[in-house]
C-alpha cells in the first residue's frame, strides 16, 4: 500500500495483510476480509523540500504496468517525480509543459499511466488533462 502523505510531504509505504473470514460471515453480509497493518513494516520516503526526492504536498501517485516505477505528483513544486518502485529512490523529475489560456501556474493534482505508455497529468487550474 502506497499513500501520499499530503501534510507531512512524504510517501508512506505499508505492508498489509488480508485475511479472508469464514464463509458464514460472508453469508451473513459481514465483512469478508480483514486487513491488518503492521506498524513495524511502514517505510517513509521523502521530506519537505524542492530537491529531487523531496516533496511539497504530494498528492497523486501512479504505477507503471510492470510496477517498476512510481509517478508522484509533487503539487506545490509543480512537477512529477519518478521513483524506483523497489527502493523508493528518485530517478528523475519532470516539469510538465502545460499551455493554457491562464497566466497562472498549473495546479497538478493527479497522474496516471495510459495503456500506450503515455502519461496523463491533471491540471485543476485549467480543468484539463494533458497527455505526454
Amino acid at each position: 500500500l502506497v499513500i501520499t502523505d499530503f501534510e507531512s510531504h512524504r510517501l508512506v509505504i505499508a505492508e498489509i495483510e488480508c485475511k479472508v473470514l469464514s464463509k458464514e460471515a460472508v453469508d451473513k453480509n459481514l465483512p469478508a476480509k480483514i486487513v491488518t497493518l503492521d506498524p513495524r513494516k511502514i517505510q517513509y520516503h521523502g521530506a519537505f523540500g524542492t530537491s529531487i526526492g523531496r516533496f511539497e504536498r504530494p498528492q497523486g501517485i501512479a504505477f507503471d504496468k510492470y510496477n517498476e516505477n512510481w509517478l508522484v505528483v509533487d503539487g506545490k513544486n509543480n512537477r512529477i517525480q519518478i521513483l524506483d518502485a523497489k527502493s523508493g529512490v528518485p530517478k528523475a523529475s519532470l516539469v510538465p509543459v502545460i499551455s493554457s489560456n491562464s497566466l497562472s501556474f498549473p495546479v497538478l493534482s493527479d497522474v496516471d499511466f495510459n495503456a500506450d505508455g503515455s502519461i496523463a497529468v491533471v491540471d485543476v487550474q485549467s480543468n484539463s488533462v494533458f497527455i505526454y
